[in-house]
């Protein structure tokens, strides 16, 4: 049987049954034409029992680097292996429902070549320090109307099913930040993705998430507020520099967001005397997140769209010097920089029309929904094991309070020394 999609599952002394579980949701997929790539990120403790008796399976080959290279180095070592047309990123706390490669399979092969990742919904689950599973929640994923939208989300997607030509055409996972690769991986790839290619979601479970004492983001929340910064400072220069960013910060957790964007002024041409009077754009001088979420169709990564209102009442006036854009200030490496103040936005007259930055609007990036029905057998909630929330060993929730699971940016584990 030749196989359409590979799992990655890149690692860093799992914790004890963390492994076994994420390969296990693996065989028992309803599909079985898979191949499953366990990338071995230079561990120093003993992880073969969990794994072992799936070692001889054909379709499961296990790399180990010779050093610790961080998340996305191990996951260019196995993008370097791939031969199949999709693959699949797993968490190795995490795991898939069985019908997750069904759904993702045949969803993929309806959709066009400018689709480069397929995701769907999540849901998490909870453990405490003695592994019982205490609470679970489940969170909705939804469209992204293009890039600047998906900044202003200050999320990811899961699960991330990749087309493989698509991650291969930007260069795979990104090393060229302060942390060479090590955080907020998930992130950075998808922002370069965006840059060329749409993305699609499907309204189902498809995913669980594992959280517990040992995240590797329980422990990250001061890099991942620098990262957040750094990550969106590089994803707008790429796009042209057309906007900076305003940061927030919640000061009870530590997370850092992108609350605004704000559109820097353009050079204006100079003019020797004034212009006949016409209709002229005025810039909005900044673009904040809307509180309440929407759906919004998928359309290219580009620009933002709408038309943006003439001003009404244009008189003469000599003409505006020459105005230069406040330079970003440089990325100083392993330390936050601060928010970017709005720049101020003259008001043009008599000027000739200058193309107008138009406004981005956010979404929250998930929303709370009750669990849908299936389209599958065997995919609903259960009893079994990996069957969803149920009684058997590692699949119910519990029902301790204040459990419930964080929404916040870049939440998966790390595989290095240095994320710790």
């Amino acid at each position: 049987m030749s196989s359409l999609v590979t799992v990655l599952i890149p690692f860093y002394n799992p914790a004890a049954g963390f492994l076994k579980d994420a390969v296990e949701s693996v065989f028992k997929q309803i599909r079985k034409d898979w191949r499953l790539l366990l990338i071995d990120d230079a561990s120093t403790e003993n992880y073969l029992p969990q794994i072992e008796k799936y070692l001889s399976d054909s379709r499961v080959e296990l790399i180990r680097l010779p050093r610790n290279a961080g998340q996305s180095q191990a996951l260019n070592k196995g993008l370097e292996l791939v031969n199949t047309p999709y693959m699949i990123q797993l968490d190795s706390d995490d795991w898939f429902y069985p019908h997750t490669l069904t759904v993702l399979l045949d969803e993929a092969s309806k959709l066009p070549e400018d689709i480069a990742v397929v995701s769907g919904n999540i849901q998490y689950v909870y453990e405490d320090a003695s592994g019982n599973r205490i609470k679970t929640a489940v969170y909705k994923g939804r469209k992204f109307k293009n890039i600047y939208d998906f900044l202003l989300a200050n999320s990811s997607v899961w699960p991330r099913f990749y087309r493989v030509s698509a991650v291969r055409s930007v260069g795979g996972w990104p090393t060229d930040d302060p942390y060479e690769g090590r955080v907020m991986e998930d992130r950075r790839i998808l922002l370069r993705l965006m840059e060329k290619y749409r993305f699609h979601w499907v309204d189902q479970m498809l995913y669980i998430h594992r959280k517990h004492g040992k995240n590797h983001t329980a422990l990250q929340t001061e890099r991942y507020a620098e990262m957040t910064e750094w990550t969106t400072l590089d994803a707008l220069e790429r796009l042209g520099g057309r906007y900076k960013p305003v940061f927030a910060q919640n000061a009870a957790t530590g997370w850092k967001t992108v609350e605004r964007l704000i559109p820097i002024s353009p050079v204006l041409p100079v003019s020797s005397k004034p212009q006949p009077s016409s209709a002229h754009p005025k810039l909005d001088s900044s673009v904040k997140a809307p509180e309440s979420p929407a759906n919004v169709p998928e359309s290219p990564a580009n620009a933002p769209e709408s038309p943006v209102k003439a001003s009404e009442s244009p008189t003469k006036t000599p003409a505006l010097p020459i105005t230069t854009p406040e330079a970003k200030p440089a990325w100083q490496a392993r330390s936050a920089t601060p928010s970017v103040s709005p720049l101020p936005v003259p008001q043009l007259q008599d000027q000739p029309a200058v193309p107008a930055l138009q406004p981005v609007f956010a979404v929250p990036a998930f929303e709370a929904v009750p669990v849908p029905q299936y389209l599958y057998i065997n995919a609903g909630p259960g009893t079994g094991p990996y069957t969803g929330p149920g009684t058997a060993p590692y699949t119910g929730p519990g029902t301790a309070p204040y459990t419930g699971p964080g929404t916040a940016p870049g939440t998966g584990p790390g595989t290095g020394l240095a994320t710790l």
